[in-house]
């Protein structure tokens, strides 16, 4: 069995992290440019509302474009630089109105002895002075334990998130303590089917052990994204479908 790292937004704007899911088969890999359309359930009707264009080099990642309506017009472009000889991410730019300009730039750093990631830095104006700072505390065997977040880059640590796995390496728990004060304040928690190949996240807000957000995903057997499906508040009843679908293959 492959375990495949796979990306998930969790609060993106807080942190995109990585949950693994694992596979019978080796991933497939995206072969030159790759269009990804998402269609989206809202009011019970189904439509493409997004389509992605993504562009791999070397069964890397390097570029996406983002139509967001699909209306033909590309609203948002993401570009990846790949380090040639560690063949780790070494920087993302986000263009997020595709006028040409770079918005937000994320650099990453490594240990040189491991290849763990251990900081991210976030720009996110015109100037040299970092915005963010994303420190990554890992394991032994490169698992993230602990996230510490400088939002402001004053060297004051303002929120934590801490990381629990279960025997095969996957995800079980993220705690994120929201003010820095050792108190949990949140709790996702992970299920994983993999027979189904599907992975299951509730979000605990107030940390009462009552889910109040609950979002389950389905990949196909290359480990791709084929639905997920999004419960906002914990009521049992779906608020949100989207469904993905490549032209890869």
């Amino acid at each position: 069995m492959t375990c495949v790292r796979l990306f998930q937004s969790l609060l993106f704007l807080a942190l995109a992290t990585t949950v693994l899911a694992c596979t019978e088969d080796e991933p497939k890999h995206y072969p030159g440019s790759c269009q990804v359309t998402v269609e989206i359930l809202s009011q019970d009707v189904m439509a493409i509302d997004r389509v992605e264009t993504k562009n791999w080099t070397d069964e890397n990642l390097t570029r996406v474009d983002i139509d967001d309506g699909n209306d033909g017009t590309i609203n948002e472009i993401e570009t990846y630089t790949v380090d040639p000889a560690t063949n780790l991410l070494v920087r993302k730019e986000l263009d997020t109105d595709a006028n040409g300009v770079v918005d937000t730039i994320e650099d990453y750093f490594y240990d040189q002895d491991t290849n763990f990631l251990v900081l991210k830095k976030v720009f996110t104006d015109a100037d040299t002075t970092p915005d963010w700072f994303y420190f990554y505390l890992n394991d032994s065997e490169g698992r993230l334990e602990r996230l510490e977040v400088d939002q402001g880059a004053d060297n004051h640590v303002d929120w934590v998130r801490a990381y629990t796995y279960n025997d095969d390496g996957s995800i079980y728990s993220i705690a994120r303590d929201n003010e820095n004060d050792g108190r949990v304040d949140e709790i996702y928690g992970f299920d994983y089917q993999y027979t189904k190949y599907t992975v299951t996240t509730l979000l605990d807000k107030d940390n009462n052990a009552i889910p109040d957000h609950v979002m389950v995903q389905r990949y196909d057997d290359g480990g791709n994204l084929q639905e997920e499906t999004t419960d906002v508040d914990g009521d049992g009843v779906i608020d949100q479908r989207d469904t993905h679908t490549y032209d890869c293959w």
